[in-house]
């Protein structure tokens, strides 16, 4: 009997201890299952996040090249709007450097030029200039090329009109004709001198109508310009042409004409005006004036 008990004892034991050890195992088993479903959960979410992630920095990487390709392109327009820049203030250098190292002579027309600024001296108030002689004819001839040819060019403090006539006839009072290089310079005054500012020739055949009121000017032939200088000053001189030729090409007799046209204006006009000069040339000295007896009468 107590051997029963004993075995049944042990086989209790055995039994208790089965149970316990399946409880247990099966207790392990949905541990380790609840682990698995944890782990995979875990696993999903940890890609979940690597995934949200790699988004953003996919994201941010995307934003960071486009930040820097939008830098690039702001640096290379920057860089276009200073080399633009650069290079128009290179040429505006270019510019003045040439303005200030050129002659100072710039081209009008083949019979015209004009000083800059630079031999210009200090500007004073000069009165506008006015024939001072007698004759209206020559009056007319004078204020035409003032304000027909003088204002083709630079302008000065004075205009002063040197007209080298070559020939007239007046025949004929409806159309009196005037044939001649009809030259203009503009002035400016530095101390006692006239500074040639720019200037022009001027060659053709003026025709002028006579009245009772005086002469009006009604028209003015020029000679053409270029390749046609020739053929067209033939065809205006005609017979006139080679003293037309003698004359043009005279400039020691130009020259003591428009000095004597200047020493009449500053006597007119009592101003103390010894010479006048060109860029580049010496000192013209003036003569006496002689407004009375420059032209002589015509009728």
């Amino acid at each position: 009997m107590m051997k029963w008990k004993r075995q049944f004892g042990i086989v209790a034991a055995l039994t208790l201890s089965a149970a316990l050890f399946a409880g247990g195992c099966g207790s392990s088993a949905e541990q380790n299952e609840a682990a698995a479903v944890d782990n995979v959960e875990t696993g999903q979410a940890g890609s979940d996040d690597l995934n949200v992630k790699a988004q953003d920095d996919a994201s941010s990487d995307a934003e960071a090249d486009t930040a820097v390709v939008e830098e690039k392109t702001e640096d290379k327009q920057n860089e276009s709007e200073n080399a633009q820049e650069a290079k128009a203030e290179d040429v505006k250098k270019e510019e003045e450097t040439q303005t200030s190292s050129d002659s100072l002579f710039s081209e009008v027309s083949s019979e015209g030029f004009s000083v800059e600024g630079a031999i210009k001296g200090k500007k004073s108030s000069l009165p506008a200039y006015e024939y001072p002689g007698p004759e209206q004819f020559y009056y007319e001839l004078y204020k035409y090329i003032i304000d027909n040819f003088g204002k083709q060019y630079l302008p000065g403090d004075v205009c002063i009109p040197c007209p080298i006539i070559v020939a007239e006839d007046d025949s004929n009072r409806e159309d009196m004709l005037l044939w001649g290089d009809f030259e203009v310079y503009n002035y400016t005054l530095s101390g006692d001198t006239l500074m040639t500012v720019s200037g022009g020739r001027h060659p053709g055949c003026f025709h002028y109508k006579a009245s009772d009121a005086g002469f009006e000017i009604t028209g003015f032939d020029p000679v053409e310009d270029g390749s046609n200088y020739d053929s067209s000053a033939k065809k205006i001189f005609g017979d006139k042409y080679d003293a037309f030729i003698k004359a043009s090409s005279d400039d020691k007799g130009r020259g003591e004409i428009r000095a004597q046209i200047i020493s009449n204006y500053a006597a007119a006009n009592n101003l103390e005006i010894t010479g006048f000069q060109d860029y580049g040339w010496e000192k013209i000295a003036l003569p006496t004036e002689n407004i009375d007896t420059f032209y002589g009468t015509l009728e």
